[in-house]
């Protein structure tokens, strides 16, 4: 916080935290105030405070960061009152970094190209979670620009990411679109099922996603209820196979490490987000049975169906999803019902191929 808070030392960055909304919302800081009855509800203020203050702050694509435009009357009070503390102690935030480099490119031509000069290429991984403030740097930096990303897997829109720029970017005239489209990782009855929950997504860019592993195996969906969901769990658990279990939040993840109490072989259990770009034989996803999280009413429908499909392509061999009622399932589920005809399809489609040979 403010640069002064080593990053190894995470309990003085925690206290620096403390400090800061106490002095926000005009409370007497004490050493022990995370045992404060109010600290719970004043961490979550803070941070959605917080977190509106900093997507705000992504989106910067002219100038810099401008607080008394904030529409939000706390959300402004409380980023005047940070940006003016920064300015004080001569400190910049990440997000600083980036509005402020791309606005020193902008306005000293000799200086961008002195760097477009030193790197006349630039290469972009998860291109589908920049935000525009993120663009506007790399546009500065070169137009030899190689992107890397999948907008099926765009699931950080709530720090700012924006997977339209990736759309907006692959309509260009000069850009050339290269399609990675086979699936090595999954059998294909996940890719197939994965696929029909994704296509409901607009915008998105059409691809025709397919899976190396011809291997049919039954996706396994069980509802369960907060009374039946350990037991559920713990049977799924007796299997062999390198097993994780995802969740939507760190709260559901926590509860899930209850359920397992001190078990030495108990899988890895983390959150969706964590689990991005991992893969585990077997995965077991748990949702709407310990909170209602599937989707979430703070974001688009469109993204949490994308936090969905990351989580289904997370399984290698066998995917098991467990929860309550949620409107992602039947999106998914029917294809069960239709796989003879998905079968037929790929037998043509295999026919056709023999034939043109």
């Amino acid at each position: 916080m403010f640069n002064r808070a080593d990053p190894l030392r995470v309990q003085y960055s925690h206290q620096l935290l403390l400090e800061m909304f106490c002095q926000h919302f005009g409370i007497p800081y004490e050493d022990n105030f995370d045992t404060h009855p109010d600290f719970e509800n004043l961490r979550d203020r803070f941070n959605a405070i917080k977190e509106i203050v900093m997507r705000a702050k992504r989106q910067v694509t002219t100038g810099i960061f401008d607080p008394t435009a904030l529409e939000d009357p706390v959300a402004r009070v409380f980023a005047i009152r940070y940006e003016n503390l920064k300015t004080e102690a001569n400190a910049v935030d990440f997000e600083d970094m980036i509005i402020h480099a791309a606005n020193l490119l902008e306005t000293n031509p000799d200086l961008r190209q002195t760097y477009c000069d030193r790197y006349p290429y630039v290469l972009v991984d998860e291109f589908q979670d920049i935000a525009p403030a993120d663009f506007r740097l790399i546009e500065c930096l070169s137009k030899n620009l190689f992107a890397v990303g999948d907008d099926d897997q765009a699931i950080y829109g709530f720090r700012g990411g924006n997977s339209e720029i990736m759309l907006e970017f692959t309509d260009r005239k000069e850009v050339t679109t290269y399609e990675i489209t086979r699936n090595y990782r999954s059998t294909s009855t996940i890719v197939e099922h994965a696929r029909a929950l994704i296509e409901r997504n607009a915008p998105r860019i059409r691809k025709d996603l397919r899976a190396y592993n011809p291997v049919k195996q039954h996706i396994k969906i069980v509802e369960t209820t907060p009374e039946t969901v350990a037991a559920t769990l713990l049977h799924e658990l007796e299997s062999p196979e390198e097993t994780a279990v995802l969740a939507r939040t760190n709260y559901e993840t926590d509860q899930i490490q209850a359920m397992l109490a001190n078990d030495p072989t108990a899988p890895e259990v983390t959150t969706i987000h964590k689990a991005k770009g991992r893969e585990w034989e077997k995965v077991i996803l748990i949702h709407n049975t310990l909170e209602r999280r599937f989707p979430r009413r703070d974001s688009t429908l469109t993204e949490e169906r994308r936090v969905f499909y990351v989580a289904m392509t997370r399984a290698k061999l066998e995917l098991v999803v467990l929860g309550g009622r949620c409107p992602f399932v039947p999106e998914f589920e029917e294809i069960s019902r239709n796989l003879g005809y998905y079968l037929r399809q790929f037998v043509y489609w295999r026919a056709r191929r023999i034939a043109k040979k």
